[in-house]
């Protein structure tokens, strides 16, 4: 009773359906010439076709129209992001050999172990810095972030050493590159403060 009472509306549509094409098969098959015959025919396919349009109606007010309104919209939600997607990575591919809006691709894989907030830009404050791992993440960042604002072309595929050897650095940037690339991956061995405060100065972090 409850599956009826859930589904009612769903039965008759699909009742009423059924018999409309019943008598449609029937008709075609046997061609029958019965007025009496053709009568019950005809009468059977007008009540059972107001009672599909009906039901139909009733059916599209009530439970379909909202539904099918949401899926559209998450459909077309869903098709408008994928285009987006698509246009920014065909942009990405035309914009002078990879570069971003006119600027170079840096993925330096830095400040993984800060989580960054994904809402929010900004980088930590070297306040902000807890271990001198982290201020030394964010030295190399931030030289190579001044590095790409003036001209310089850095790919996310190239390696630290690369970088070092691309161009001619001052001393305190020899510095930095051969205390990172030293401490990169060895997460127990943390870079000296004093070397890091060095650093610092010479970089102007404030």
């Amino acid at each position: 009773m409850k599956i009826m009472k859930k589904y009612g509306w769903e039965f008759l549509l699909f009742f009423s359906l059924s018999i409309v094409l019943s008598i449609g098969f029937y008709w075609v098959g046997n061609q029958p010439t019965d007025p009496w015959v053709l009568f019950g025919l005809n009468a059977g396919l007008l009540l059972c076709g107001i009672l599909f349009i009906v039901t139909f109606i009733r059916l599209w007010r009530v439970k379909w129209k909202k539904a099918i309104a949401a899926g559209l919209r998450k459909l077309l939600t869903g098709l408008a992001s994928l285009f987006i997607a698509i246009v920014e990575k065909w942009n990405e591919a035309q914009n002078d050999g990879g570069h971003l809006g006119g600027k170079t691709s840096i993925s330096f894989d830095l400040f993984r172990a800060e989580k960054e907030d994904k809402k929010s830009a900004k980088l930590p404050k070297w306040k902000h810095l807890q271990t001198d791992r982290e201020r030394m993440r964010f030295l190399y960042r931030s030289m190579m972030t001044e590095r790409v604002k003036r001209g310089a072309l850095v790919y996310s595929s190239e390696t630290p050493s690369e970088l070092k050897q691309k161009q001619e650095n001052q001393e305190h940037e020899e510095t930095l590159f051969d205390l990172y690339i030293s401490h990169r991956y060895d997460e127990r061995q943390q870079p000296s403060e004093e070397a890091i405060e060095n650093l610092k100065e010479q970089f102007h972090i404030k």
